[in-house]
């Protein structure tokens, strides 16, 4: 179990981008910024059917992210050693991002889930307006917070070598481009640091030498 863990594990980040980016996708933009159409959006059966899907698709995404990070903290803190303390906040820098990200999701999602909920719900648009940018507020603070991530496992790529260096230096410019988060641009970064870092765990864990077995 724990061989195929080591193997297989990492493959967890790619498979939450894949999730990440078809949730954004079936949220879009939603609808205008006009009351009428505002009301009109939610109301459909079909708008309520696509933010409840992508809701899932979000959600699979953090489990499948904090499956991750699980992977990571164990390359990370066997190449560092005790006690860890920089593998100890690239891991809770990840969940954080992880569970405000989650947060945004359900703020996002709301809407629609109440409105299929009872028939007598009517969205007021300026709540939908409130919901959508806490929820985005949300999302922000969510990729923003990904930075301890990113600059750990730099530093620790940095001192042990676990990781190439040009990665570890291109870590901590992803790490900058977080802090502003809010043209929502980074969150692309943020995803395609998180591929490299799975693909490079993965490749790394399949070429890694089997343990020689002793004769009986």
């Amino acid at each position: 179990m724990s061989a195929w863990w080591n193997r297989w594990g990492p493959l967890a980040g790619a498979l939450g981008v894949v999730c990440f980016i078809v949730a954004i996708v079936m949220y879009g933009n939603g609808p205008h910024d006009n009351d009428r159409e505002i009301v009109d959006y939610f109301a459909k059966s079909s708008n309520q059917t696509k933010y409840i899907v992508a809701f899932y698709f979000f959600f699979a995404a953090f489990l499948l992210m904090l499956v991750f990070l699980s992977s990571l903290r164990a390359v990370l803190v066997e190449a560092e050693g005790a006690p860890g303390r920089l593998t100890a906040l690239a891991y809770a820098g990840g969940v954080a991002s992880a569970v405000l990200l989650l947060a945004a999701n359900a703020f996002f999602a709301a809407p629609a889930i109440t409105a299929r909920d009872s028939k007598k719900f009517v969205l007021d648009p300026n709540t939908y307006r409130f919901i959508n940018d806490t929820g985005y507020v949300f999302f922000v603070t969510g990729v923003m917070a990904a930075v301890l991530m990113v600059a750990g496992t730099s530093l620790v790529a940095l001192r042990t070598g676990v990781f190439p260096r040009w990665f570890a230096w291109i870590g901590f410019l992803v790490a900058v481009t977080l802090v502003v988060a809010f043209f929502f641009v980074p969150v692309f970064i943020l995803w395609g640091w998180i591929l490299v870092t799975s693909a490079y765990m993965l490749l790394s864990a399949r070429q890694a030498p089997r343990p020689l077995t002793r004769a009986p």
